[in-house]
């Protein structure tokens, strides 16, 4: 596990591995400082690997990219990652995983908010797009999870469910989450009432 909670740093990586072997479990904690881009779990070069259940959390600082998990050539599976914003800024691209290889990106999560507690006062992700994974074209298994009210963000694409929790930060009436690009949840996209939870 790596923590991150003051200075500045360019990449922060859990997990690696260039080989075929698998990125798998590792957690980058960041509550302090200023991080261009992390990557709970990141395979890199020719032979064929995967990242999976790797985790990152934000609770504080300011980060520009935030990848759950990445793979930058073959299609390998890029799965069972998990994102958790619960405070700090966050101004750039947020994947629960990503594959530059074409694999799949399904069955990643992504956590707006401690699912208790809310997001914490003075966090900003008004400058992020939040996206389950990158392949568009299987989103099975993505979820979102919004713990809280007043979030605002870019976008929130390549998701299958959208979960709303109700926790004691969200008060009668209040805003939870708010999309700014107007194709938000992706050029063309729709989103079923049933994939919708609260």
């Amino acid at each position: 596990e790596i923590e991150h909670k003051n200075g500045t740093a360019k990449t922060l990586v859990g997990g690696y591995s260039e080989g075929m072997g698998a990125v798998h479990g590792n957690h980058v904690a960041i509550s302090g400082g200023t991080v261009k881009t992390v990557y709970g779990g990141q395979h890199n070069g020719l032979d064929e690997g995967s990242a999976t259940g790797n985790r990152v959390t934000v609770t504080g600082g300011t980060v520009k990219d935030i990848c759950g998990s990445y793979v930058s050539s073959l299609p390998s599976a890029v799965t069972d990652n998990i994102v958790t914003i619960a405070g700090g800024t966050v101004t750039g691209s947020v994947y629960g995983g990503k594959s530059d290889g074409g694999g799949k990106t399904t069955r990643n999560t992504v956590n707006l908010g401690d699912a208790e507690t809310g997001m914490k006062t003075g966090a900003n992700l008004s400058g992020s797009s939040i996206y389950g994974g990158s392949n568009d074209a299987d989103v099975s298994g993505n979820i979102l999870n919004v713990n809280g009210a007043g979030i605002t963000v870019k976008t929130a694409r390549n998701f299958e469910t959208y979960n709303f929790n109700l926790n004691t930060s969200v008060s009668y009436g209040a805003t939870m989450l708010t999309m700014t690009n107007a194709d938000g949840f992706g050029a063309g996209k729709s989103v079923q009432w049933g994939n919708v939870t609260l």
